[in-house]
């Protein structure tokens, strides 16, 4: 998008995600972790991932 002093817009690109890309995602991680393929987060570094999020 631009301007009217001709100054362009910065985008910042986020990936969009439909429900079923997001859930097919998530299925996927849980066999991974099931699998050993990708490591369990602790209770600690999932807390500490949300109170991240939510500053």
């Amino acid at each position: 998008m631009c301007y009217e002093d001709g100054e362009e817009e910065m985008s910042v690109e986020t990936p969009l995600k439909t429900p079923a890309e997001s859930l097919e995602k998530s299925i996927q991680e849980v066999k991974d972790m099931r699998d050993g393929k990708l490591r369990k987060k602790t209770w600690d570094e999932l807390y500490n991932e949300i109170k991240e999020d939510n500053d």
